[in-house]
């Protein structure tokens, strides 16, 4: 029996450590071993975090027992920290040589930016990071203002106790030097201390603000993005921040009072001989080494091993998407369990958001309304829906939606207006080719998981017994959902649905799919089974809507996503009502859809309702993703057992059925 290589820790919280097992599988588990190495291990190596006067006991065992020591780091695109500022890294480094911020000896870092090469994904890691000021932490908004009418010049602080400060050979001298060199280089411009914001806000000492106000020079300790600073810069100067890369790659000039890592390559304007380093790579071949070979990283998404440009993406997704909600919003209608995955679809780290029950909004906010809650018409609001992928499992139980409509003309189930997807439906440009392909792809990733917007773990299909006959899936829907109270002006009833099929098709087989909120009890639209089977050949239940499809030729419906799911499938459709995807040449429509519509393809339609008109947001991380991450956590969750989630929601569902909504 082989034996099993681990890697060493002495303590206990590296472990803790949220995917530590991925960051360190190249070289092993990593294992306690205060008390021993287990018998049958391998010690392939020992780690510890950093290289402080912690580690020194690991680093000895390490020396002794002939195994390479691992220093442990975050990686230099870490994270987005939460409103408390903790959060899991998203990427660490793992040092068998040094580590980055010591340079009595070269570390890997070093051996990777004297190779001076690029990989494939290195540009558009650059772009990101200009674009979108990532840094390592990334909860931090741009600054707008403008920070000087004169040339600006900024000079990074750094907090007392950072371990790049001292093992970059500086003293709180060393930055005192660096103001006043700052100040007697650069005559006519502002020279501006850009403190770090904990010195402040945290009563974290620094090394500038008491020098910084002895000399009357202005200090900056507001908690903005660094990138955004130091566009406005035409110098930085810094001992060995992190900052400073930074600067450099949006293309400052960065003078360095320290030995940092970035320095001594030729790149920097250096006060401190780095003689060792005598590789002269280009900007775009040190970020490579820093950013995507020296770190490993996991996507917080799937927790997955990752590369840097999967985690620079998503990092710049939510950068973008916390800087379209900046402002304080007014939500009305959002029942209270709801509040805590809808936020981050209308509200960034540091808006305030007022909830009130529907009415007309107050001037000047950003206003946001749950559609079906709109009980009068209302001006200027934004109106939220459940997307078409929304959770492994139904609403009623409590489940967070992975995609949510925000629609600021209409809403996609009220055909009396023009919705947000009829105006894209409309537009003739509308898909650009990528979009179309991604359509493509994704209708056949939906068709073969059996993917639908609930998602209900359920049995397989059932043989149906055609005898030569069509076989009809009729869907029932909740009876006072809106899209029937809007968009099905005749037929509103599932018993009057299924008495007009029989009608329409008397030699049919038809089969009858209850709701699965009906069925659950917590919404209405129920049909007595005796009543059904005057209609129905069969009544299907405990099967998931995608199993009921497969067994069906044809759907007719009021207005169900049922129908829109039996045309990816290349089923025929007759609608007996309006849903957003009636009018547009693909079904059989009973009623006319009030206005004229584009006519247009599957992949058109497909493009729209799951790649244009939706948000999606994974509820774990709070990070935005796309169509196609909800369908991979949409497998995950639907394969996963969750007895416990579902007894909680039963337990709580009278909150739903008693407790006041605002």
């Amino acid at each position: 029996m082989s034996r099993v290589d681990i890697v060493g820790v002495f303590r206990p919280s590296i472990l803790d450590v949220p995917y530590i097992g991925d960051f360190l599988r190249p070289w092993g588990v990593p294992t306690d071993i205060r008390h021993g190495v287990p018998r049958g291990a391998n010690l392939a190596a020992i780690a510890g975090w950093g290289i402080k006067t912690l580690t020194e006991q690991p680093r000895e065992e390490a020396a002794k027992r002939g195994v390479p020591f691992l220093a442990l780091e975050d990686g230099f695109l870490r994270s987005i920290p939460t409103g408390k500022r903790a959060t899991s890294a998203w990427s660490v480094i793992v040092d068998a040589r040094g580590l980055y911020y010591d340079p009595s000896k070269p570390s890997r870092l070093e051996e990777l930016i004297a190779e001076n090469r690029t990989a494939d994904t290195t540009a558009e890691l650059l772009s990101l990071i200009r674009a979108h000021h990532l840094s390592k932490y990334n909860d931090s908004p741009d600054y707008a203002a403008r920070l000087s009418n004169r040339p600006v010049v900024l000079v990074v602080d750094q907090t007392f106790g950072d371990w790049s400060v001292f093992h970059g050979g500086a003293t709180p001298a060393t930055f005192a030097a660096m103001l006043d060199a700052a100040r007697a280089e650069n005559p006519g411009a502002e020279v501006i201390v850009r403190v770090h914001p904990d010195t402040l806000n945290r009563g974290r000492r620094g090394h500038l603000l008491e020098e910084a106000q002895r000399r009357g020079v202005r200090v900056f300790a507001e908690r903005t993005s660094f990138g955004s600073l130091a566009r406005q810069a035409s110098h930085v100067y810094t001992v060995t921040s992190l900052a400073g890369l930074e600067a450099l790659i949006l293309g400052v000039p960065v003078t360095c009072f320290g030995r940092a890592f970035y320095a001594g390559w030729g790149l920097t304007d250096d006060r401190v001989a780095l003689e060792r380093r005598t590789a002269r790579p280009s900007l775009a071949a040190l970020v490579s080494a820093a950013y995507e070979r020296y770190p490993r990283y996991v996507d917080p998404v799937h927790g997955v091993a990752c590369d840097a440009l999967t985690l620079a993406r998503r990092l710049a997704a939510a950068r973008s998407r916390d800087a379209e909600l900046a402002g304080d919003a007014l939500v009305m209608g959002v029942s209270r369990w709801k509040r805590g995955f809808v936020r981050p679809f209308i509200a960034g780290p540091r808006t305030q958001v007022t909830y009130r029950k529907p009415s007309q909004p107050m001037s000047g906010a950003r206003a946001f309304v749950w559609a079906s809650r709109e009980t009068t018409r209302l001006d200027n609001v934004t109106r939220i829906e459940d997307g078409f992928l929304r959770s492994a499992g139904l609403g009623s139980n409590f489940l967070p939606a992975l995609s949510l409509v925000l629609d600021r003309d209409g809403i996609y189930f009220d055909p009396s207006r023009e919705s947000g997807i009829e105006k894209i439906l409309n537009d003739p440009a509308f898909p650009p080719q990528a979009m179309r392909d991604d359509a493509q792809r994704l209708r056949a990733l939906l068709v073969a998981g059996g993917l639908s917007k609930y998602n209900v773990r359920a049995d397989g299909p059932t043989a149906i017994a055609r005898n030569g006959k069509r076989v009809i899936l009729v869907p029932g829907q909740v009876e006072d959902d809106q899209s029937i109270l809007r968009g099905s002006p005749v037929i509103k009833r599932n018993i009057d649905l299924l008495a007009a099929v029989r009608a329409s098709s008397p030699d049919a087989t038809i089969l009858y799919k209850p709701h699965p909120e009906v069925e659950a009890g917590t919404r209405r639209g129920a049909v007595p089974e005796a009543d059904a089977r005057r209609y129905a050949d069969r009544i299907v239940q405990g099967i998931a809507t995608a199993a009921a499809l497969d067994a069906a030729d044809e759907v007719h419906t009021m207005t169900s996503l049922t129908g829109f799911e039996a045309l990816l499938r290349g089923k025929s459709v007759t609608l007996y009502g309006l849903p957003f995807y009636a009018g547009l040449g693909l079904t059989a429509d009973r009623i006319p859809w009030p206005r004229p519509r584009r006519a247009v393809d599957l992949d058109t339609l497909t493009a729209a309702v799951y790649l244009a008109y939706p948000r999606y947001n994974d509820p774990t991380t709070n990070l935005p993703i796309s169509a196609f991450d909800a369908l991979a956590i949409l497998e995950r969750e639907r394969a996963a057992a969750r007895p416990a989630r579902e007894t909680l929601a039963r337990a709580l569902r009278w909150i739903r059925l008693t407790a006041a909504n605002i």
